[in-house]
C-alpha cells in the first residue's frame, strides 16, 4: 500500500479533501487484484437467433447492464462496500445506460450441461468461441476481465481489502477510485462462481464513440422485457478485440443436423468467415444424454 500510495502516484482534489489514484495506477491496482491475464479464446452462450443474427449482419451486439440477468448484479458491489447505490438516481441511470456488457466464460465450459441449462435458451441456443485480439482490451474503450467471487460464507476478500482502502486517510484526507463505475462490475456472488465469468465492457462516451462509431439501438429485451440501449459492433472493420472462431449447437436444438449444416452454408457466404473450413466452423454439441 506504501508503493500504490506514493506521491508519484497519487493526485489530490483539494476543493473536496480527496485523493485518487492515477489511471494508470487505479487500473493496475484493479487489474492485479481481479488477476487479470487475458486468455487466447473464451465462450459466451446465446440463442440460436443470436448467432444467426450476428453471421447474417456479420455485427456483435453487447447490451447495456440494465438487462442482465441477474438485476442484483448492479449493485451487489456497491452495496458490499458500503457505498452509495442502494436506490437508484439520475446519474446511477445514466451510467447503467453508458455501460455495455458482453458476458462470456472459461473456454473449458464450452458445451457443458449446466451452462447449456442456464444461459444457452435450455440447450437449444449456441455456444460461440471468440479469439480474443489482446492489443484492443486497452482500458480505454475495452475492460476484459475474469470475475471475481465471493466465498460460500458470504465474505468476498477482494472486497473486504477495497473496503479497508477506502477507509485509509492520508493525512486526513479520503481516497476515491475515479473508474470505479467501471471496475466495480468485475465482482459477482459467490452463487454464480460455477460460471467462471469473464466480462467484457464498453463504455460510452462522446470521445470513444467518435472513434469507434458504433450503432446504438433501442430495444426491448426478450428474456427479461425491460427496455434497454444495445450496442452493434461490425466484425470486419478490426475495432471489436473478439473474433468469431466456432460456434456450437445446443443439443436440444430444433432441427439440429439441418441447422448445422444451414448455418454452415450461411457462414461461408457472408463476410464473417470464422478461421477455420467453413464445413467445420459449426458443429452440434456432443452432449447426447440431455433430458
Amino acid at each position: 500500500l506504501d508503493e500504490l500510495f506514493s506521491e508519484s502516484s497519487i493526485e489530490y482534489d483539494d476543493d473536496n479533501g480527496v485523493f485518487f489514484l492515477k489511471t494508470e495506477y487505479e487500473d493496475s491496482f484493479f487489474k492485479l487484484l481481479l488477476s487479470c491475464s487475458t486468455p487466447k479464446s473464451i465462450c459466451r452462450y446465446t440463442s440460436l437467433e443470436s448467432l444467426f443474427l450476428t453471421i447474417r449482419d456479420n455485427k456483435q451486439p453487447m447490451c447495456s447492464i440494465t438487462c442482465m440477468n441477474d438485476k442484483g448484479e448492479v449493485s451487489y458491489t456497491d452495496k458490499y462496500i458500503g457505498l452509495y447505490a442502494f436506490a437508484e438516481s439520475q446519474s446511477s441511470i445514466v451510467e447503467n445506460n453508458n455501460c455495455f456488457i458482453l458476458s462470456c466464460c472459461n473456454l473449458r465450459k464450452s458445451d457443458d450441461l449446466t451452462m447449456w441449462r442456464l444461459y444457452g435458451n435450455d440447450a437449444k441456443g449456441a455456444c460461440i468461441e471468440y479469439e480474443i485480439n489482446e492489443e484492443l482490451i486497452d482500458e480505454e474503450k475495452f475492460f476484459l476481465s475474469p470475475v471475481s467471487y465471493g466465498q460460500d460464507d458470504g465474505t468476498h476478500y477482494e472486497l473486504e481489502f477495497i473496503r479497508q482502502i477506502l477507509n485509509k486517510r492520508l493525512n486526513g484526507w479520503k481516497l476515491e477510485f475515479k473508474r470505479w463505475f467501471i471496475w466495480k462490475h468485475f465482482f459477482k456472488s459467490y452463487l454464480f462462481k460455477d460460471e467462471e465469468e469473464f466480462r467484457l465492457l464498453f463504455i460510452t462516451n462522446n470521445d470513444v464513440c467518435d472513434r469507434i462509431k458504433p450503432e446504438i439501438k433501442w430495444i426491448m429485451d426478450s428474456t427479461n422485457n425491460i427496455v434497454s440501449r444495445i450496442c452493434l459492433f461490425s466484425l470486419n472493420d478490426g475495432s471489436f478485440p473478439l473474433k468469431l472462431r466456432k460456434a456450437i449447437i445446443g443439443p436440444k436444438c430444433p432441427e439440429l443436423d439441418c441447422n448445422v449444416v444451414q448455418l454452415n452454408f450461411m457462414n461461408s457466404h457472408t463476410k464473417t468467415i470464422m478461421p477455420i473450413r467453413w464445413k467445420y466452423s459449426i458443429s452440434a454439441s456432443k452432449i447426447q444424454d440431455y433430458r
